[in-house]
């Protein structure tokens, strides 16, 4: 009964009324920065460097391990590592359908109902913090510097998220729904991984779903960019199937 109260009222918030604003829950704090004003610059210079924290997070996890050199990564970290990307990219597909599905307009001219940037944030935070804790051993010291790097990451979100509300990007509603999105991706990704077998490439029914959620990250980036982008979700599962005997 309670688990069927929270899926209905979950399903409630998700649709707002055609037309109708529920206070707070739907409002924008803002309107969003002028293209080349000071504000948007401020706001895409917290991005980059968010980005930049994503990116030292991991590489202390390909190079930090006990089983990494710098010359020589661990395989089974990088494994870890592009099928994460992956999986997120196949999730961004799920948040753009979710955002034509819903309808929800509010601060935009355009569909705009889960918040990409929120799913990102949240995604991001759980997978990087699995990672570290259940995947890697760090070698004497390191994973102190991980766990501050990844708290500077975090301190980058919070502000990231701050400005998305503060400058008008989302509603509350849209950035909650972008969090569980992310959350619930995260989860569903966390088991698959740990899965006793997940390195060895004759999981015939984990290869389906890789293969499943590669194939709608390519939708993703196709209808994004150039067939270019396309191959990079080839060659990342190209790469895991490549390394994965290495891995194990």
């Amino acid at each position: 009964a309670a688990a069927a109260a929270a899926t209905q009222l979950f399903l409630g918030g998700l649709t707002p009324r055609q037309g109708e604003a529920n206070g707070w829950w739907d409002s924008c704090a803002g309107d969003r920065p002028a293209k080349g004003s000071l504000e948007a610059a401020y706001d895409a210079l917290l991005q980059r460097f968010h980005m930049c924290a994503i990116a030292l997070a991991a590489a202390l996890l390909l190079f930090a391990s006990r089983g990494a050199s710098f010359r020589r990564p661990d395989t089974a970290v990088a494994v870890d590592l592009i099928y994460t990307a992956l999986w997120f990219m196949a999730t961004y597909v799920v948040c753009l359908w979710l955002k034509d599905y819903v309808g929800d307009e509010a601060c935009s001219t355009k569909a705009n109902s889960v918040s990409g940037h929120t799913c990102m944030h949240v995604f991001a935070a759980y997978a990087l913090a699995f990672v570290g804790k259940e995947r890697v051993r760090f070698r004497r010291g390191m994973a102190s510097v991980y766990a501050c790097t990844l708290l500077v990451a975090l301190l980058c979100s919070a502000a990231v998220l701050q400005r998305t509300f503060l400058s008008g990007y989302h509603s509350p509603r849209q950035m909650l729904l972008g969090g569980l999105l992310g959350l619930a991706s995260h989860t569903v990704m966390r088991w698959a991984m740990s899965l006793d077998d997940f390195h060895s490439p004759r999981r015939g029914s984990l290869h389906a779903l890789q293969m499943a959620w590669a194939a709608a990250g390519a939708l993703w980036l196709t209808k994004l960019t150039t067939c270019a982008n396309v191959a990079l979700v080839v060659v990342g599962f190209a790469a895991i199937h490549h390394l994965a005997p290495l891995a194990v």
